[in-house]
């Protein structure tokens, strides 16, 4: 290449460089900092917001001052009261990036003329650094769609283009957190269960959460973030737990039901308690504590109870009592293999005298042997991949003795292995438990087990599909990936 080729190749080289930097990336970045600049408060963010206030000063008359404590928003007053998250949280980033709709008027425009020489509402927002920021609301506008504000006398006047009725008008019933957890149960990494049922439980994360440096706000507090993390059991016993389990209480008790909240003066059957559960979550330093007490006298199902922090009683409707008599077995990990589905790369199995082999490419399972019509190959895909379920759920009951069982009778074996050719879990499938409950399996090991549920007639259904004798549509396996319980 000559040097006047060279020249042109960069010349065209750093134009195509320029227009991606100042069009193709920078026209983003510059409309976005333009949306932030029209904002009211361009320098702030929702993370930094520690209270909210809200006077109304029209009839009737009311102050609202919500804070953040322990990373719930809680409405202050002579009875403090838990807000749901989510709701204020959107209230206050709504605030945070309310924009300026439009000026509204000259400089000869006086404040009357918009109604903000007697405003309706003054809001104000404080930073964790304790500086207010305010706005204050006079009329709303021809169309009833906003209002005129200011930031105070003196300053421009505009339009938002925002009712913010939930925030201006609360009904504090409808705000109010309606779950006996204020907390996200995802962000859980310590529980202690104390009951009278039996010894306390305490439970922790074998090792800590990353941070991912963002708030989570859910509306439900149904969020789950990590279906791979690990509990342990820490007393009355080392072990490990099952974390699906764990998940599953603290859902259950997120989906109890309050009654009806109590008056701080009520006089109610707290002690003994029935159960308390202490959790701890990431980044606050202080635990939620949820104490159910007695039950209420003549009402089956009714507890009263209280939260912390703030102090709030409440009488809860109780369905699942399990959650009353909580017990360390029922938290045990009792899987004989722990791993998650999508990391089984290659599968064997013999059912009988029956034998397939699948490996999985892009994300899909492709059967070697046997081959099947081509109508029934989805089927046979799915196929495979629920026998990869049935190893992941397969929980035992008991350890037996191998030597008390007898001969060993194989009815199937299965191993699944990951990308890295890594064995996942191996299995041999022996006869049924006594009295024709449950069955006998050895792992890779071969260790005994007794399962809780015999496995064999699924395998049968299974192997139906992979022969391609099953039918063309699929149907929906028994098991399922973990769902929120009470959720559709």
């Amino acid at each position: 290449m000559n040097r006047g080729n060279l020249v042109a190749l960069l010349l065209v080289v750093g134009l195509g460089a320029f227009f991606y930097l100042h069009d193709v990336k920078g026209k983003p970045i510059a409309a976005q900092q333009e949306k932030q600049q029209k904002r009211y408060f361009p320098d702030l963010a929702k993370k930094d917001i520690a209270s909210l206030k809200i006077e109304k000063f029209g009839t009737p008359a009311f102050t609202h001052e919500m804070s953040k404590e322990n990373g719930v928003w809680i409405l202050q007053g002579a009875e403090p009261v838990v807000l749901r998250t989510s709701s204020t949280g959107q209230a206050v980033k709504a605030l945070v990036e309310l924009q300026k709709a439009e000026d509204a008027g000259d400089v000869s425009s006086k404040p009357e003329d918009f109604g903000l020489d007697k405003p309706s509402y003054k809001i104000t927002l404080k930073d964790r650094k304790g500086v207010d920021h305010a706005l204050l609301l006079g009329a709303k506008t021809p169309d009833d769609s906003g209002y005129y504000v200011t930031p105070g006398p003196g300053k421009p006047i505009t339009t938002i283009a925002t009712s913010l009725t939930e925030l201006l008008d609360p009904a504090t019933d409808n705000q109010r957190e309606m779950s006996p957890l204020t907390f996200e149960p995802s962000t859980a990494n310590k529980i202690l269960i104390e009951s009278a049922s039996g010894p306390p439980i305490e439970l922790a994360l074998t090792k800590p959460r990353e941070d991912s440096g963002e708030e989570i706000e859910n509306d439900e507090g149904m969020s789950i973030q990590d279906l791979s993390e690990e509990w342990k059991i820490v007393r009355p016993e080392a072990a490990s737990a099952d974390a699906a389990k764990v998940r599953d209480m603290l859902f259950n008790w997120r989906n109890v039901k309050v009654g009806r909240f109590m008056k701080a003066s009520e006089k109610a059957g707290f002690e003994p308690s029935t159960v308390k559960l202490t959790v701890f979550v990431d980044r606050q330093s202080k635990p939620f504590v949820l104490d159910v007490g007695q039950a209420v006298p003549g009402k089956p199902g009714l507890y009263y109870a209280r939260r912390t922090p703030p102090n709030e009683q409440m009488v809860l409707e109780v369905k699942d009592f399990k959650l009353l008599e909580p017990k360390v077995a029922g938290l045990l990990q009792r899987h004989l293999y722990v791993f998650q589905p999508e990391e089984a790369d290659r599968l064997e199995a013999t059912i009988d005298t029956f034998k397939t082999e699948a490996v999985k490419r892009d994300d899909l399972w492709n059967v070697s042997m046997p081959k099947v019509a081509k109508d029934k190959e989805d089927a046979q895909k799915t196929a495979v991949a629920d026998l990869v379920w049935e190893l992941k759920n397969l929980e035992w009951s008991s350890k037996p003795d191998a030597k008390a069982i007898g001969a060993w009778k194989e009815r199937a074996s299965l191993e699944v292995w990951d990308s890295a050719k890594k064995s996942l879990a191996k299995i041999s499938l022996g006869q049924p438990g006594p009295g024709g409950q449950g069955a006998y399996v050895k792992d890779g090991a071969g260790v005994v087990y007794l399962v809780e549920k015999d496995p064999y007639q699924r395998l049968m259904d299974i192997k139906l599909r992979l022969e391609g004798k099953g039918p063309a549509a699929t149907p929906a396996p028994k098991q399922e990936p973990f769902v929120i319980p009470g959720k559709p």
